[in-house]
């Protein structure tokens, strides 16, 4: 059988969205979503421990990807105000998650699908990395330190994202600049 991409790709999406559920990651499932089947999920990755790490390391990739993109976009802007950045920032966030929740949920739990969690680590250290860079740029002071402020932010933004996904917050959209100015406590 000749490798298709597309039926690669629809494996990964499958597996994404199933990651979403709390069960463990199976072939039932990432059949019936991906529209495919059990032997094509075999002859791609031979094992479904071996198809749970290609969708670990597919999430932690996107991650990478969005991390790498802001970076670009903020050293493309690196005249704009630092606190403004960091708003662009977690509106990117909030953007991504609700177009790719899997990856979210992915960091939340802290885990992926697949026995190797380095990607999971790499990837979660590479947006709260940044988020608190950006933190210290803005002139910011958080009391509980920057790290962890990043990871609340990053959590206030994906629960945001999530919220407009699943059209829990119709009225606002997911670019919502005001939501985040709030939970800054800026004066704008």
């Amino acid at each position: 059988m000749k490798p298709d991409p597309e039926k690669r790709q629809a494996i990964l999406a499958a597996g994404e969205a199933v990651s979403l559920e709390p069960a463990e990651v199976t072939v039932r499932p990432l059949v019936a979503k991906g529209n495919t089947s059990a032997q094509t999920i075999y002859t791609y990755y031979g094992s479904i421990e071996n198809a749970r790490q290609a969708i670990t390391v597919h999430m932690a990739a996107a991650v990478l990807e969005w991390v790498k993109a802001r970076l670009d976009e903020v050293a493309a802007a690196a005249d704009d105000d630092p606190e403004d950045q960091l708003i662009d920032t977690l509106c990117g966030w909030a953007q991504f998650v609700a177009e790719r929740p899997g990856p979210f949920a992915m960091l939340l739990r802290g885990r992926g699908p697949g026995a190797d969690q380095e990607p999971v680590g790499s990837a979660s250290w590479a947006v709260v990395s940044l988020v608190a860079d950006q933190i210290k740029a803005a002139g910011l002071d958080p009391s509980a330190g920057y790290e962890a402020t990043a990871r609340v932010l990053l959590g206030v933004a994906g629960g945001h994202g999530l919220a407009v996904a699943a059209g829990w917050s119709e009225a606002v959209e997911v670019r919502d600049r005001g939501i985040f100015t709030r939970v800054l406590g800026l004066r704008r």
